[in-house]
């Protein structure tokens, strides 16, 4: 073979390898944006204002059709709860999560009791209510999602696993989207966006050092690991979670002599309504506290149990509590 004829197979050879990648890469990508909870799935576009009637893919692959904005809408999920009464009058919600009624877990607990509102947990009772719309999450009962389904109710299932601020955004569009409150969920997300933003720029204010904290669960006697919300806000805010470090993947139990011999400079912790004092108290006499870095310096950040356990935007409660601790202003 010449040389020329060795250059033009070669260049064949890398075109055909070149195609073959795109080719992979494409079909990748096609399998991801379909996987449920992937952050690259498909969503619908927050911005096009789309009339009705819409059809929406969800998570789980389902195609849920619209025909026009709904009037009666039902949620099954804690997180969806608290964006629709921040998107919608909530005279269009009919049902809401079980979880909405507790007070350790909801900031809707006096709202929702106040409206008399049914929980969603009845599928039974979700069909007396003639919802135009039902969004889903991902521990629903079959048996639940099967009923509503035969009752022809609509029905559009999250795959429920945020792990990023960035999905919390993506998830407030999505749900603006379902209800035709597009503008006010862009307008939702972007005060969400511009909050983080200037936590942000808190940090950039002081030095560079890297404070290293623990997240802890009381109530599950659990800390977080790599693949958590709270991860997410340490690391954009400049922390270490020692969660993290120390080889958690989602969430762990940990021991007091796990928390002592991991010396965090940060505890952050969530209480019940009314304990907060108690918490701190009781943390504090604990030898495995004690002994810390953290408890030495005061340096306990006990916040409600529903901000510190938040998957909506009011974890933006905790980006801003976090930012202001680790970087106060003066100093």
């Amino acid at each position: 073979m010449t040389g020329a004829q060795r250059f033009w197979a070669g260049l064949v050879l890398v075109v055909a390898l070149a195609v073959t990648v795109i080719h992979v890469v494409r079909d990748l990508g096609g399998v991801l944006a379909n996987e449920p909870g992937h952050e690259l799935r498909r969503e619908p576009s927050p911005d096009s204002n789309q009339p009705f009637p819409r059809s929406v893919t969800d998570d789980y692959g389902n195609l849920a059709t619209i025909p026009v904005p709904p009037r009666r809408i039902v949620s099954s999920e804690l997180t969806v709860d608290e964006i629709l009464f921040d998107l919608i009058d909530p005279e269009r919600i009919v049902a809401v999560s079980r979880f909405s009624f507790e007070r350790r877990y909801s900031s809707l607990a006096e709202r929702v009791t106040m409206l008399d509102l049914p929980s969603s947990e009845s599928a039974e009772v979700v069909l007396s209510l003639r919802p135009d719309l039902v969004i889903a999450g991902s521990h629903v009962r079959v048996e639940w999602l099967d009923l509503l389904g035969r009752g022809g109710v609509p029905v559009y299932r999250l795959e429920h696993n945020i792990a990023k601020l960035s999905q919390i955004n993506g998830l407030i569009r999505r749900i603006g989207y379902l209800t035709g409150s597009d503008d006010r969920a862009r307008e939702l997300a972007e005060m969400f966006q511009g909050r983080i933003e200037r936590a942000l720029n808190r940090r950039a204010r002081h030095d560079t050092s890297h404070p290293r904290i623990l997240g802890y669960d009381r109530g599950r006697a659990s800390s977080y690991g790599i693949n958590t919300l709270f991860h997410d806000v340490v690391t954009i805010l400049g922390g270490i979670n020692i969660g993290a470090e120390r080889g958690l993947d989602t969430y762990d139990g940990i021991s007091f002599e796990q928390v002592a011999d991991w010396n965090p400079d940060w505890i952050v912790t969530g209480s019940d309504p009314g304990r907060h004092e108690a918490l701190r108290q009781a943390l504090l006499m604990n030898p495995g506290v004690a002994a810390t870095s953290a408890a030495r310096n005061g340096q306990l950040l006990i916040l409600p149990q529903q901000v510190f356990l938040s998957m909506s935007h009011n974890v933006i409660e905790l980006v801003e509590s976090l930012a202001a601790a680790l970087y106060p202003e003066g100093a």
